[in-house]
């Protein structure tokens, strides 16, 4: 039975904490009661022994007196706020996703109810059939894994005689050989009666089947949820170390919070004599009834008092899905002039015990803001660019242009291996005579070594299409032989070379390369003859 405060809640004021406080079901005081009151009395029975004289000599006293001093000290190294902290996390993150997936039936129930269209007897028996059916699978699920369930439906004569199944229906359950459990049998039956109404025309289109089979799919899919986190519960060692974690310590408080009146110098040497530990209590209080809490969230499928209602929610999704697709199928008032037809202007109502109430309407909270400029009705709100952001369009637009340029570049970027660096017709007019004899022997020493020359032209081959023809004289032609033929083999790699020269990229990339003017390899060839 699930305990609702909600209402005494309804206020934030001192009085509600006091509804809460007195309340005994499912409260702590409940919860609790019994640990605490055994604790005490263990306490006050080991506090009676310490001090009484006829029990506990002077040796034996100092003796307990050390042992309480020692696990005094010991005591905070067991973290218990820690591990409890974890724990109760944990359990409650199950205990959200359990009941998420409870399962309610009103969208399956309102879908079935108009899309399988008739008034005839057999599509009103189909489409109760249909929903009734997913009540069954639902009530086969609780029955396993709630406790109140399944003393409600110990077996399936109580599940005929209560209305979720028909007798021939039993006997069609009970006839299915299978040794594991039978939830998918009412959802199988539901499907065959959908797509029986689909091909009698019941349902006008695959998209309104489609859209039952997947309403379909996800309640089956929450109850198989339900069932796995019933199969598969946390492991136990984690509850098992939860409550001797917290049973160790406590039980450790008897001795070591106990009031030692010794005249010797103690760390747990008491000022005051109260007898009463209450801050120890307080902490019992506390600390078992956190692990309490876990403890009755861990199965909200369970007879606790804050468990949930699995019986009411059967019979509620029973009763509202019948209801949906018979008695208030097709039911819907005529359509008449509302209220505020005529004036077209809505006013909210209130009772006038409730009229001076205040009412906050949900607004923005920049709507009221005080704008200079938009106070003054006078003037006009002017609106220009923003300068800032065109010095900053035109910087990334200068920024994207010299990338561009950047790339362009060093896709027509010609070889060095074969040219010198780029210059411009009047840089080269400039250049000395020593330039022209270096540049001269360099070009007569390309020119010379056989490999270097065929092996540089022939992976120019396609931008250099009139130096083939010299190509093969120098293959063919032996190594001495090659000089001789150094004029004509130039004639024809100068007029190769002259097509690139035409095609100059402009002189301010001063990081290509591009081949000397025409004018320049003229001169370097008659210098080599």
């Amino acid at each position: 039975m699930t305990i609702s405060y909600q209402l005494d809640l309804s206020r934030a004021s001192a009085i509600s904490f006091f509804r809460l406080l007195f309340r005994w079901r499912a409260s702590l005081w409940k919860n609790v009661f019994k640990e605490f009151l055994v604790w005490c009395t263990l306490y006050f029975l080991i506090a009676f022994c310490y001090r009484s004289p006829f029990i506990m000599t002077d040796a034996q006293r100092l003796i307990f007196e050390d042992v309480s001093s020692y696990l005094n000290k010991q005591l905070s190294f067991l973290p218990l706020t820690f591990i409890l902290g974890f724990y109760v996390s944990t359990i409650a993150s199950r205990w959200t996703i359990i009941f998420t997936n409870m399962g309610y039936i009103e969208s399956e129930a309102l879908l079935i109810g108009n899309y399988v269209q008739g008034d005839d007897e057999e599509t009103k028996m189909q489409r109760r059939a249909m929903v009734r059916y997913m009540c069954l699978s639902q009530l086969l699920v609780y029955r396993d894994i709630s406790v109140r369930v399944r003393k409600r439906f110990p077996t399936y004569d109580a599940i005929v005689q209560a209305g979720f199944m028909l007798e021939h229906e039993r006997e069609k359950l009970e006839s299915i050989k299978l040794d594991y459990d039978k939830y998918w049998v009412p959802i199988n039956w539901s499907y065959t009666h959908m797509f029986e109404a689909r091909r009698a025309g019941k349902i006008t289109s695959d998209v309104m089947t489609n859209k039952l089979t997947d309403e379909m799919k996800v309640f089956r899919t929450n109850l198989q949820m339900l069932c796995n986190y019933d199969w598969v519960p946390i492991p136990l060692v984690y509850p098992q170390v939860i409550m001797i974690a917290v049973y160790f310590y406590f039980g450790v408080c008897l001795i070591s919070r106990q009031f030692i009146l010794s005249g010797r110098d103690l760390a747990t040497k008491s000022e005051i004599d109260i007898v009463v530990p209450v801050m120890t209590m307080v902490q019992f209080l506390f600390y078992v009834g956190w692990m309490k809490a876990a403890e009755v969230i861990l199965n909200p499928m369970g007879d606790d008092d804050d468990d949930f209602e699995c019986n009411f929610l059967l019979d509620k999704n029973l009763a509202t899905s019948l209801s949906i697709v018979d008695e208030t199928h097709y039911d819907a008032p005529t359509v008449q002039e509302d209220k505020f037809w005529s004036s077209g202007h809505v006013d909210p109502m209130y009772p006038s015990s409730t009229d001076v109430d205040e009412v906050n309407p949900l607004i923005g909270s920049a709507i009221h803001a005080k704008i200079p400029s938009v106070n003054d009705e006078q003037k006009p709100v002017e609106m220009i660019p923003r300068r800032s952001s065109t010095a900053t369009i035109s910087n990334s637009r200068k920024t994207s242009r010299k990338s561009l340029s950047r790339r362009m570049s060093s896709l027509f970027k010609v070889p060095a291996s074969l040219h010198r660096k780029r210059m411009t017709i009047a840089q080269t007019g400039m250049l000395g005579n020593n330039e022209l004899r270096k540049g001269s022997v360099q070009l007569d020493d390309t020119i010379s070594s056989r490999r270097a020359s065929v092996c540089t032209v022939r992976s120019h081959a396609a931008t250099f299409p009139s130096a083939r023809n010299s190509i093969a004289s120098l293959e063919t032609e032996p190594l001495p032989q090659c000089h001789e033929k150094s004029t004509a083999s130039m004639i024809n790699f100068q007029s190769a070379l002259s097509t690139v020269t035409e095609e100059e990229p402009p002189a301010s990339r001063d990081n290509s390369t591009v081949v000397p003017p025409p004018a320049v390899l003229q001169e370097l060839v008659a210098q080599q003859v």
